[in-house]
């Protein structure tokens, strides 16, 4: 019974995350479009955190090099160790105060920010997107998408690393796919067709232990 209901939540999860893709852009869940490239890169960057055995960490995800069009939409799935931390929660950044919250008539039913944490397969996944189809409610620019909020194992030994790696979300191509999903999304709907941005990924990562020393001019032990 027990992994029976294990199951059930993992089955409701994925679907979840699904739907919350499917419907980035203001897609419907049967006839997600394929993504046509614009030609353009954009970065997500995760960045890196020092924290000792059972202590918490915070890594930030940075989006950079947005094109003047700005995203309308984006997700992407977040691997780690999971030997070594877990992830407790995954807060939106400062990039996602667009406005697109109080203008957005779907945000009170799919909140424009979401995320699905799963420790036990080593993955989260993150997805932000609005209905309003004004860029000016759109990301633009750079900075910090979300904040990763976890804590390090207490059997993790010093020196241990998990990378925090960006990589697609894990789902099929569309809904009448069965074909493994290979690309992040990022970009917009125009004319009914899902422009989707290139994505460049640097990884982050967390080190177990504590962080290096600073120095301070004119001070002999910082």
């Amino acid at each position: 019974t027990l992994m029976k209901k294990e199951e059930k939540n993992m089955k409701t999860k994925k679907i979840v995350i699904g739907t919350m893709t499917a419907a980035m852009l203001s897609l419907s869940v049967c006839s997600l479009i394929p993504a046509a490239a614009a030609g353009e890169t954009v970065q997500i960057i995760a960045g890196n955190a020092t924290a000792k055995a059972g202590e918490s960490f915070e890594v930030e995800v940075t989006i950079a090099d947005i094109p003047d069009t700005g995203v309308r939409g984006c997700s992407f799935s977040i691997e780690f160790d999971n030997s070594i931390i877990t992830i407790d929660e995954i807060t939106a950044g400062a990039l996602t105060n667009t406005g697109a919250s109080s203008s957005d008539p779907s945000a009170s039913k799919l909140p424009n920010f979401n995320s699905i944490e799963e420790n036990d397969e080593g993955f989260a996944s993150v997805v932000w997107s609005t209905a309003v189809d004004d860029p000016t409610y759109w990301l633009k620019g750079e900075g910090v998408l979300c904040t990763i909020k976890g804590t390090v194992a207490s059997n993790a030994k010093d020196g241990a690393k998990s990378n925090i790696d960006i990589v697609p979300v894990r789902r099929n191509e569309n809904s009448e796919s069965s074909v493994a999903n290979g690309v992040i999304d990022c970009g917009y709907l125009k004319d009914d067709v899902l422009v989707n941005y290139e994505v460049k990924t640097t990884s982050g990562s967390v080190t177990v232990g504590s962080q290096a020393a600073g120095t301070l001019k004119g001070d002999a032990n910082c």
